[in-house]
């Protein structure tokens, strides 16, 4: 069958039938269903670490990589961060996740990451998707200064409006 005539098929079920018959007249026929399935799934990440910026409290907790895909339950969505892969499952509601260890956040640097997802469809049609994670470790410094020069307040200084 022809390139153009397979591309001109819709998705959804479909027959093939075909005949034959030899001089004599003598006939057979045949008929076999398939689908057809040649649209890609969807696939999404959400927001990360609530504002997608991994801030120092949070690196010290496994990170929940989440989304979304309209691939078929039980397909399998494949996340990379850092050069490091991580595998989950799609859920009947369409929804997947992976959790990150805190081991390897702990290779993480305060840089700019892509995150990135694949997925194919039980048909095999793939889909990806990437999402920008930023990394903050540096946690900020309070400091107070002296009180009143010396850290005591006398009488002189107590009366007096700061």
């Amino acid at each position: 069958m022809p390139a153009a005539d397979l591309s001109a098929l819709r998705d959804g079920d479909a027959s093939v039938q075909a005949s034959v018959s030899n001089v004599n007249g003598n006939t057979a026929s045949a008929t076999h269903a398939y689908s057809v399935d040649a649209t890609a799934p969807t696939l999404a990440i959400n927001t990360i670490a609530t504002d997608d910026i991994l801030n120092a409290a949070e690196a010290g907790n496994p990170l929940t990589i989440s989304g979304s895909s309209t691939a078929e339950a039980g397909q399998t969505v494949t996340v990379t961060l850092n050069g490091v892969t991580y595998t989950g499952t799609v859920l009947a509601d369409g929804s997947w996740s992976v959790s990150v260890p805190t081991a390897d956040l702990s290779n993480l640097t305060a840089s700019q990451y892509t995150v990135s997802a694949s997925v194919s469809d039980k048909a095999g049609n793939p889909a990806t998707a990437t999402h920008g994670l930023a990394v903050d470790l540096t946690v900020p410094v309070l400091t107070i200064n002296t009180v009143s020069g010396d850290d005591i307040i006398n009488a002189a200084e107590h009366g007096r409006r700061w």
